[in-house]
């Protein structure tokens, strides 16, 4: 269903002005982490840019051993390469609590 809806947009701007504006919903990962006050709730936060040293962390945290799994790699392009000017703003402005949290930067 979700390729389906995808195709019909035709193109990853008319998405993301769609996702990014009045129609889609757009849920930040700092609703996950802050309370009402955007005071962070949680005492460890995990990146996606050094998932492996900090799963190691958490790993030792909790005295455990395991390892982290990679399934499904992407290519090693940069995420800031599928994005133009116009889409860099809309994603910027919907996502802008997270950007300031975790100090993002395109």
């Amino acid at each position: 269903r979700w390729h389906r809806k995808l195709t019909e947009w035709g193109s990853f701007e008319n998405y993301l002005e769609w996702h990014c504006g009045d129609e889609g919903q757009v849920y930040t990962q700092a609703a996950c982490v802050c309370d009402d006050q955007g005071q962070v709730i949680v005492d460890f936060v995990g990146r996606q840019e050094t998932i492996n040293d900090d799963f190691e962390a958490i790993c030792r945290r909790l005295n455990i051993s395991a390892k982290l799994q990679h399934f499904n790699a992407s290519r090693s392009d940069s995420y800031r390469s599928y994005y133009n000017h116009s889409t860099r703003a809309l994603v910027e402005e919907a996502y802008r609590s997270d950007v300031e949290l975790f100090e993002y930067k395109f």
